[in-house]
């Protein structure tokens, strides 16, 4: 999938709304440390037709929510951090089905995009094996991805040794 020039700033504004970024480290995000824009495609290009038109269309009307949430005329893009995280937990909590369900829909991305990140799993101890911490790695800046993401591999459960599954 490709998306717009506009697209692309979108995508790093809301995704990152889920994840607001510091400078003092710690569990959360530095600056330029996470690559949304690659998780975001990775996640669309891994689904089917008609589920990347869905995740396309949650990205817009999660992008455009501040502007039909009464928040602000602007897109996710022109609020500022704190902002974009407040109108993101505001439809997380949302009474409605729609809102609700279309922001959880990109917060799927933006946490594949926050675990494909080894210093962010490097520091919340993820990958620990063993009980032994997980060695020290240093936060890599994002690069704009240079070639298509592959498709994430699809797994099939063994039928012969598991009758019971569908």
């Amino acid at each position: 999938m490709k998306l717009l020039s506009i697209e692309h700033r979108l995508v790093r504004a809301t995704l990152e709304g889920f994840a607001p970024t510091t400078t003092e480290g710690g569990l959360v995000p530095l600056e330029g440390e996470v690559d949304y824009v690659s998780a975001f495609l990775t996640v669309a290009n891994a689904s089917t037709d008609r589920a990347r038109i869905g995740i396309r269309a949650a990205l817009w009307v999660v992008a455009l929510a501040p502007m039909w949430m009464g928040v602000a005329f602007a897109t996710m893009a022109g609020l500022s951090q704190a902002k974009r995280a407040e109108v993101l937990d505001r439809m997380l909590n949302s009474s409605s089905f729609l809102p609700r369900e279309l922001a959880l829909l990109i917060k799927i991305s933006a946490a594949f995009a926050l675990m494909s990140t080894r210093s962010i799993r490097a520091r919340s101890g993820y990958d620990r094996r063993g009980g032994k911490p997980a060695p020290h790695v240093e936060p890599v800046l994002a690069r704009p991805a240079a070639k298509k993401p592959r498709a994430l591999p699809v797994l099939f459960p063994d039928r012969a040794s598991n009758p019971g599954v569908a």
